[in-house]
């Protein structure tokens, strides 16, 4: 049966097809609202992190100085040797958070290269392959 073509159904049909480019329209507009809102929060996230491992690197390196001096300090009234001491354990303890920096940005680089794939080493040569020549 072909559809009548009556200027009712015209109008309908038109408006149908209006109301479909604006419901088409919104959400095109709700998506795009959606995609920036998650990537600003991802940003915003990994802005935290990124704050979170400045603040642990610097506590790091406080905490050495600060438990380097209070050792020497505290040796030094023991022993009597004021400041030799103190100065000693300060550079041992600004050593002690440097490197526990170190080793805080080495287990970043690795937990981030965790992503990437892994290559496996080679198997040793066995007999019978072309590895390095034996003395006999």
């Amino acid at each position: 049966m072909a559809e009548p073509d009556t200027p009712d159904h015209r109008q309908l049909h038109a408006r149908l097809g209006k109301l479909g480019e604006a419901l088409d329209a919104r959400r095109a507009r709700d998506s795009a609202e959606s995609e920036a809102k998650a990537a600003n929060d991802g940003s915003m996230a990994q802005a935290g992190r990124a704050m979170s491992l400045g603040f642990r690197a610097i506590t790091e390196l406080m905490v050495g100085l600060g438990v380097g001096a209070a050792l020497g300090w505290g040796l030094d009234w023991l022993v009597g040797t004021a400041p030799l001491l103190m100065i000693i354990f300060l550079f041992l303890g600004m050593a002690a958070g440097v490197w526990n920096v170190m080793r805080l940005a080495n287990s970043m680089n690795t937990a981030g290269d965790s992503a990437l794939p892994v290559h496996k080493k080679p198997p040793p040569p066995g007999p019978g392959s072309n590895g390095p020549p034996h003395a006999g």
